[in-house]
């Protein structure tokens, strides 16, 4: 499966071809700083399913963020399918110092 393919079209705006794709929304909600990112590992297909392996990112003490609240989010486009996908979430500290 690949990842992120389509979502840059002309201008900016996203082009996905719901024919052969889909796309994910994925969102970490709202976090009290700035810093913090979410991608995407890695995408499994098995027999029944579709397993997306997600990373978020956050800084972590001695990081120099921005002090507003972010909401940290990311569109990616898959190869359309009618399988159960589910999402595996990693965090993962940066050591600023």
């Amino acid at each position: 499966m690949e990842q992120g393919q389509g979502l840059g079209g002309e201008h900016g705006k996203p082009v996905v071809d719901f024919e052969i794709g889909q796309a994910l929304a994925l969102f970490l909600g709202q976090r009290s700083t700035g810093g913090c990112l979410i991608d995407i590992e890695n995408i499994i297909e098995l027999e029944s399913q579709v397993d997306i392996h997600i990373l978020e990112t956050v800084p972590g003490a001695g990081c120099a963020v921005t002090t507003a609240f972010t909401q940290p989010y990311l569109f990616v486009e898959i190869i359309k399918t009618n399988k159960l996908v589910s999402f595996q979430i990693r965090s993962e500290t940066v050591n600023c110092n």
